[in-house]
């Protein structure tokens, strides 16, 4: 009996060792990653008094300034996202809408299987949650719009621009999406020579309990997000940005 718990503490002391050295060298690790990246400068939204077109190839958007968005491997929880990626955001609103031109790009188009589906998600959270620097790490509050691409490609079958291709979710923290009663964001994503240009929309006040009205920031957090499906990236496993915030500018 006494050699059987000999072996087992021989066993369970070198697993202890491991573990805390694998926490330590992870917890480097993330604070690495967010070192000198907490203090993003702020995404401008542009004013228009033009309907705002879901297409992303219409010529609307080549007169929205682009902000570039360096997003980081989500480290708040496994599994961990494995890439760094830029992408490019046009943010525009007028007085009724608010609307974001995602561009990123992809070597393959993924909107179906055998692999994960492409998509893309913006958050949205107060400046008076307790968010960190790290989108939905932590205790973070707030709504998301996530564009996924079979949604998308079933949306377009069955009709045109309808709202399943977003699914708009609330959130107060990782592993919490839940998605809102109504269904308010319209989007439409299209793939050239690699690229990925995806547009949702929404009127600027939520309609809704649980959604957050998107009207005369900055009092917004926003950050970003990818997955590359044939990459495996699907649920946490994705790209971030870090945190910051909305600026609406009046022409």
């Amino acid at each position: 009996m006494k050699s059987s718990h000999k072996i087992a503490l021989t066993f369970s002391i070198p697993l202890l060792l491991f573990c805390v050295i694998f926490f330590v060298v992870m917890l480097g690790v993330t604070r690495d990653q967010l070192v000198g990246v907490t203090e993003e400068p702020p995404v401008s939204m542009s004013h228009t008094d033009s309907e705002i077109p879901l297409s992303p190839s219409d010529p609307f958007w080549t007169d929205v300034d682009p902000t570039s968005i360096h997003l980081w491997p989500q480290n708040a929880r496994v599994p961990y996202g494995t890439e760094e990626r830029d992408i490019v955001v046009r943010g525009v609103y007028n007085d009724r809408e608010i609307a974001f031109l995602f561009e990123f790009d992809d070597e393959t188009e993924n909107r179906d299987g055998p692999t994960n589906r492409d998509a893309c998600a913006v958050f949205f959270g107060p400046t008076s949650s307790p968010a960190t620097a790290q989108m939905m790490a932590h205790g973070a509050t707030g709504n998301i719009w996530h564009w996924v691409a079979d949604q998308d490609a079933e949306s377009r079958l069955s009709g045109g621009d309808s709202t399943f291709a977003v699914l708009e979710l609330f959130a107060t923290g990782p592993g919490t999406q839940t998605p809102l009663e109504r269904q308010t964001v319209a989007g439409r994503g299209e793939f050239r020579d690699g690229t990925w240009y995806v547009v949702m929309k929404r009127s600027l006040e939520s309609l809704q309990n649980d959604g957050i009205d998107l009207v005369g920031g900055p009092d917004v957090f926003v950050a970003f997000s990818v997955w590359d499906g044939a990459k495996a990236e699907a649920l946490a496993r994705k790209s971030i940005s870090i945190m910051t915030t909305l600026v609406f500018e009046r022409n």
